[in-house]
């Protein structure tokens, strides 16, 4: 399977409706994770079906309530690779959103 199809059954599941241009946002993410954990281990080494499903989708099971707000916004605290935020960005581009990382290493991420 790959990663668009993984993303979008995994939110039909959670009725989550996500745009193309979020899915094709959230896979180059993915790919861009997959390349930076081979050198520093941002995410826990596991089959592309489980790291979507435990990182992404996860994720993005807070699109409901940020959605859900006027002014959606999002702080981030210990963001790690950029989860929930930047999942969430992807999918709900209005999102004002800070991220806070006190570990180098992820920060270069």
């Amino acid at each position: 399977m790959s990663c668009s199809q993984i993303l979008q059954e995994g939110c039909t599941g959670l009725d989550i409706d996500l745009s193309a241009q979020a899915v094709e946002t959230l896979c180059r993410f993915y790919a861009e994770l997959l390349k930076w954990n081979q050198k520093m281990n941002l995410v826990a080494k596991a089959g592309e079906k489980e790291i979507i499903e435990s990182h992404f989708i996860d994720s993005l099971t807070l699109l409901p309530h940020i959605t859900a707000m006027d002014k959606p916004c999002l702080l981030d605290v210990g963001t790690g690779a950029g989860f929930p935020g930047l999942a969430l960005k992807a999918a709900c581009p209005d999102l004002a959103l800070t991220l806070v990382e006190p570990r180098t290493k992820r920060v270069t991420f």
